[in-house]
Formats: structure tokens, sequence, C-alpha cells
């Protein structure tokens, strides 16, 4: 019997900036996402610092690289059961691994993967996986 090919798993991650000015400034994020932000996280502004996409066939890494965060995003998925995605996902800095962790997708959701902090606030990823 012919191996049947891994699935492909195709991802979006979003980099925001979260940060806490005296005067926060209208958001330009997505309303839905802006409430999952305000709810998870304490900071009083989230910018958009763009967005990358890419499709990977599991046990395969997807490497972007999100410029206006000065960070590389890898994810790879491990396996895809039912309607949940696990994967492996790591930021680096400078090469540096600055978070490494393993998180549970459902098909078409998002998940929000916190990254390091930065003189203004922190990074934030929201990586959507389907």
């Amino acid at each position: 019997a012919a191996h049947a090919q891994a699935p492909t798993v195709t991802f979006t991650a979003q980099a925001i900036e979260a940060s806490s000015p005296k005067t926060p400034a209208r958001s330009d994020i997505d309303a839905r996402l802006l409430g999952e932000l305000t709810s998870t996280f304490q900071f009083t502004q989230y910018r958009s610092l763009g967005t990358v996409s890419g499709s990977v066939r599991v046990g395969q890494m997807w490497s972007a690289s999100l410029t206006r965060a000065g960070l590389v995003f890898e994810v790879t998925p491990r396996a895809v059961d039912g309607g949940t995605i696990t994967v492996d996902v790591r930021l680096l800095r400078e090469g540096a691994p600055v978070v490494t962790t393993t998180l549970r997708i459902a098909a078409g959701g998002k998940v929000l993967v916190g990254g390091p902090t930065i003189p203004t606030g922190r990074i934030i990823v929201a990586l959507t996986g389907r």
C-alpha cells in the first residue's frame, strides 16, 4: 500500500506590538482579535507589525521573518488529529531562541503566543492554522 502523503497545514502569523503609552492610539487590529488581546494581556495599545503566511507538510518546518518585529518565526506542525493541529513554535531574535513552546490549535482557530519583551512593551504573535 502506498503511504498517504503527510497533510499540509497553512499558517498565518501576525506580529503585534503591545505597549501602554500614556495616550493609546487607535488600533489597526481586527476587533475580534483585539478583544482576545485585551482580555489576555494587560497592555493598552496593540499595533500590527505585519502578517506572514505559508504552507508546510506535517513534520517539516515553516520559517518566516517578522521583519518589523525583529524576529524569525519557526513553526513545525507535529500532528493533525481530527480538528486539532499540534505545533512546535520558536521565536528567534538575532538567531537565538527567545520563545520555544508546543501548542495545539483548533483547525481554523487562533492562538496568541507571548513573545519577547521590547523597550515599549512586548511582541505577541497571533498564529492561525488550518
